[in-house]
């Protein structure tokens, strides 16, 4: 089975790879990641779904721990 950059799994693996990135010492980048992904998540699912609130959540966790770092 082959899956776009638009399909969810690969959503979920964009937003696995962000916080890795940022558990790993790095949040500047995991903010720079999800802020990608959360426009993909607004385009592709909408800006009320759960998985793009979720994203955008994530994000403002990232960006605060930026602001710490």
């Amino acid at each position: 089975m082959v899956r776009g950059p638009d399909h969810r799994d690969t959503l979920d693996c964009r937003h696995q790879h962000a916080r890795f990135i940022g558990e790993a010492g790095n949040p500047a980048e995991a903010v720079r990641l999800m802020v990608e992904l959360v426009a993909d998540c607004e385009r592709i699912m909408g800006t009320d779904h759960p998985g793009t609130r979720d994203s955008r959540y994530h994000l403002a966790y990232w960006q605060r721990r930026a602001a710490l770092h």
